[in-house]
C-alpha cells in the first residue's frame, strides 16, 4: 500500500527517509560500506569538525571531547560522496546523541546530569555512565550493518516479497500540511 505520512519532528522524518534509503540499495554492499567507514575511524584523527547545531536547550549537552569527536564525525560523514551511505552515517550519529550527552529525555523535558555546567533542579541527577562517542558510534554502525545485511531484514520475515508500497513523508504540522493536499488524496 502506498502511503503519505505527516511528521512534525524532523528526526522522526529522518528515520523514515533512512529506511527508504536502505530499501533502495544493495543491503550487503551498504553494510560493507558502513563497516569500511567504521573501521577507518577517520573522525578520531585531527582535522576539521562540523559544529553541532545546538538548540538553546542543548547548549553544553556534551563533554568537550565528545562534542569535538561528534563534530569530526559529522564533517567526515558529510564528505561521503554516496548520498545513501551519507544519510545512514548521519542517522547513526543522531541515534547515539542521548547516550553520549549529559541529558536524558524525561517526557517532554531534558534532565541534566549534575556533571553538566548548567543549573540543575532541586535534586541532583546522576545519569550514570556517559558513553564515549567513538565507542557508541562504532557499536551503532555495527548494529546497523548487521540489521541491513540480514536477509530478509529483521522484522520483515514472512512478509510478501512482491512490490512494497511507496512511502512519502512530509515534515511539518498536519494543521499546515493537510489543507495543502489535494482533496480525496
Amino acid at each position: 500500500m502506498d502511503s503519505t505520512g505527516i511528521e512534525l519532528l524532523p528526526n522522526a522524518s529522518q528515520i523514515v527517509k533512512v529506511r527508504k534509503l536502505v530499501d533502495a540499495t544493495d543491503r550487503h554492499a551498504m553494510a560493507k560500506a558502513i563497516r569500511h567507514f567504521k573501521d577507518a575511524a577517520v573522525w578520531k584523527f585531527l582535522g576539521i569538525g562540523h559544529p553541532f547545531r545546538h538548540l538553546s536547550i542543548t547548549q553544553g549537552a556534551f563533554p568537550g571531547k565528545t562534542e569535538a569527536e561528534l563534530g569530526r564525525y559529522l564533517h567526515e560523514a558529510e564528505r561521503v560522496p554516496d548520498e545513501r551511505l551519507r544519510g545512514i552515517l548521519l542517522f547513526a550519529a543522531m541515534c547515539v546523541l542521548e547516550s553520549v550527552s549529559y541529558t536524558r529525555k524525561d517526557g517532554v523535558y531534558l534532565r541534566w546530569d549534575s556533571r553538566a555546567r548548567r543549573r540543575h533542579g532541586r535534586t541532583p541527577f546522576d545519569k550514570g555512565k556517559i558513553a564515549d562517542f567513538s565507542e557508541a558510534i562504532t557499536e551503532k554502525l555495527d548494529q546497523i550493518a548487521v540489521d541491513i545485511s540480514d536477509d530478509p531484514p529483521r522484522g520483515l520475515s514472512g512478509l510478501p516479497t512482491e512490490r512494497r508500497g511507496e512511502i512519502h513523508i512530509i515534515t511539518g504540522s498536519c494543521l499546515d500540511v493537510l489543507p495543502q493536499l489535494e482533496s480525496n488524496s
